[in-house]
This record gives structure tokens, sequence and C-alpha cells, in this order.
């Protein structure tokens, strides 16, 4: 976990990587908060934006905040010559964006959007746990970002470059 702090000074320190975690930041906030507005019918922005609370917008932009930085870091991972493999930067960002994602469970409306076509008992279940499933995505952001932070600090423990 210490390199989650060096990682993070080597990615926010240059400029252009900055720039880009702003912009994915922005984005991902954007995307999570209007996907139950597309999805839902008769949702609009403004509707959208009086059933959030202050909690709500707090962890839309913490996960998305989390989530910038793990695509910043893997992009940069990306960036240096023979310090990435596709797989991992692969999984990396995956896993940070399935953990963004599932973190819109605090919203029942908003998982009802994303998980209508597996029929109303899962949404009712998943509901009843989203507590639950926003800790796991907490935490599935958590060890995605330590990983992302050791690649980039460490370099590759596999082939050592």
């Amino acid at each position: 976990m210490s390199d989650i702090p060096r990682a993070t000074k080597i990615v926010l320190t240059d400029t252009k990587y900055r720039l880009l975690f702003l912009a994915i930041w922005v984005g991902f906030f954007l995307v999570m908060f209007f996907i139950p507005v597309v999805t839902i019918p008769g949702d609009d922005a403004v509707f959208q934006s009086k059933l959030f609370s202050g909690q709500d917008y707090l962890l839309l932009a913490v996960v998305s905040g989390i989530s910038a930085l793990i695509m910043a870091m893997q992009i940069r991972i990306f960036h240096v010559p023979h310090h990435a493999h596709v797989t991992s930067t692969a999984v990396g960002a995956g896993a940070g964006f399935a953990a963004a994602i599932f973190a819109t469970s605090t919203c029942t409306l908003c998982l009802g959007a994303l998980v209508s076509f597996l029929g109303a008992g899962t949404i009712f279940t998943l509901s009843e746990h989203r507590l639950s499933i926003l800790f796991g995505s907490l935490l599935l952001l958590t060890v995605s970002l330590h990983f992302s932070s050791r690649r980039l600090v460490q370099g590759c423990t596999t082939c050592h470059i």
C-alpha cells in the first residue's frame, strides 16, 4: 500500500497525465450520473439531481476519482516502454470499471436500470445487499489501485523489466 502515494505523485505531477486524470474523472462521474437518466423512462437530469443526496454525489465523486486515477496509472504504465503487459493492464482497467459500475448500486433505480434484464428478484436481492456490494466495489477498486501503483513504481515483477 505504500506504493499508492508514490504512484499517485508520479501520475499527478506530469501535466499531461493530470489533465487526463481530470478528464477521465469528469467522464466517469457524468457516465455514472447519466446511466439512470438514459435507461429509466421518464427520467431527466433535473429529476435525477433531486433524487441524489449529498452522500450519493460524494460517493460518485470518490468512486469516479479512484477509477480515473487507476485508468491514468494504467495509461501511464502502458506508455512506459517495456513496463506494460496488455493483459494485466486490461485486467486492472476492467476491474476498476466493473467496480465503478457496481458502485451505482447505492441508487436502487440505477441498479434496476443496469440489471433489469436479470429480473425483479435479482434487483430486489441486489438492492437488499447494496451496502455489501458497495464495500465490495470499494475493495475491488482499492486492490486494483494497489496493483496498478505497484506496477508503476516497481515495474514488472514477472519479467523484471
